[in-house]
């Protein structure tokens, strides 16, 4: 099961100017890759990668005759872990025994639908491929325009 640890939390309230000046220090911060967040004697450090995951939610909340609206930025990416090849085990090369291909007579049938299926998964895959390679191929196209 994944790991979570919260490093800072904050819901306070604020101006409109308030929001949108720290939204636009954000911003700035996010451009510069590098984001420090302080909350009290809290300070957490950012590494902004150039490819970040941006959700966007806007809910309403009814509750005893009142209107709670939300309005939630989200930005999600990975940290790359690096592995330094130099800290890795030597590669032996282990000769593998060859294997071939032994009828059993107590195996299940595979029935012709089955079959059929297995060969329309292998062409659909073929054709994204295809369609995936094609893409790549448009956007260096694009690219060098």
């Amino acid at each position: 099961m994944a790991r979570k640890s919260v490093h800072l939390k904050s819901e306070e309230l604020k101006d409109r100017q308030d929001v949108a000046d720290f939204l636009n220090e954000l911003a700035d911060k996010l451009e510069a890759n590098r984001v420090v967040l302080r909350q009290g004697l809290n300070e957490v450090a950012l590494d902004i990668p150039e490819d970040v995951d941006l959700g966007i939610e806007v809910e309403e909340k009814h509750k005893r005759g009142e209107i709670k609206h939300c309005l939630e930025i989200e930005l999600n990416w990975l940290e790359e872990r690096v592995v330094l090849a130099a800290a890795a085990p030597p590669v032996k090369q282990i000769k593998r025994p060859s294997i071939r291909a032994v009828k059993n007579p107590k195996a299940p049938k595979v029935s012709k639908a089955t079959r059929s299926a297995a060969k329309t998964m292998r062409k659909v895959k073929n054709d994204a491929a295809r369609i995936s390679s094609a893409a790549k191929q448009l956007a260096r196209e694009l690219a060098k325009t």
